[in-house]
């Protein structure tokens, strides 16, 4: 009798602790046993921080890299030149990843103008300098459109920048900001060699924090060692850079 007692109490017991529960886990396969949790999938990567930039660019063409007028150290041409297009090629790439929209206009000064730089005023009156592609726009997402002035040179030329150079905003990002579009202009400088002339006085026109220096490369080293050593600098400055944009134009 006893025994009997006994067995009824546990079947209650049993039951009243397992009746209704369940797995939160859920079944496993062919519904027996509790099954592995499945991982989530990974979240999509948000907005990049910038909807357009316009990447201004400002460099000897080619040919003028070969004037005594224009780039008197003939001996550093090569090396100069494959510093500047490397630099924008880390920079291009560096600013693909912040930004939706990427335009880059290039403006290479040719030996006639090395000494004038008439082509830097040309741009700076520039309404459309982002043609062929469209305009920026209003981002739905109030992300900001930027304009940056990229200046790759060697020595500084004896002159005075047009006051439209010396500007904050050139035209065409004037015009934006009069039509009510979220913009900032950016001012970047990396000028090798030194010199106290048209791109130091066009630095110091400009508010500070809308300007920043590039470290240049002024050891010019041809080995391999000092190829490689180029590279990284580059690496390096393009991320401070990178950092400086960033922080600075929200």
């Amino acid at each position: 009798m006893e025994a009997v007692t006994f067995f009824a109490l546990m079947s209650v017991f049993t039951q009243g602790c397992y009746e209704g529960w369940e797995d939160p886990i859920g079944p496993g396969p062919n519904g027996t046993g509790p099954s592995t949790p499945t991982p989530s999938a990974p979240s999509p990567p948000g907005p990049k921080p910038y909807v357009y930039i316009l990447l201004t660019t400002v460099r000897l063409a080619e040919a003028a890299l070969s004037s005594g007028t224009c780039f008197p150290p003939s001996d550093l041409k090569d090396f100069k030149n494959t510093e500047w297009t490397e630099r924008l090629g880390a920079i291009t790439t560096a600013l693909t990843g912040i930004t939706e929209k990427l335009v880059i206009k290039n403006v290479s000064i040719n030996a006639s103008d090395c000494t004038k730089l008439a082509g830097i005023q040309s741009e700076a009156v520039n309404t459309a300098p982002w043609l062929p592609d469209g305009a920026p726009q209003t981002d739905p997402l109030g992300r900001l459109t930027l304009h940056l002035k990229a200046v790759f040179w060697q020595g500084d030329p004896a002159a005075t920048p047009p006051s439209q150079v010396s500007r904050e905003d050139w035209t065409a990002f004037t015009d934006l900001k009069n039509k009510g579009i979220r913009s900032q202009s950016a001012t970047y400088h990396v000028i090798s060699g030194g010199g106290a002339g048209y791109f130091n006085l066009w630095s110091l026109a400009l508010p500070k924090n809308v300007y920043k220096s590039g470290n240049p490369l002024n050891k010019i080293d041809p080995t391999s060692e000092g190829i490689t050593a180029r590279t990284e600098h580059i690496k390096k400055d393009t991320a401070l850079l990178i950092q400086w944009i960033t922080e600075s134009f929200k």
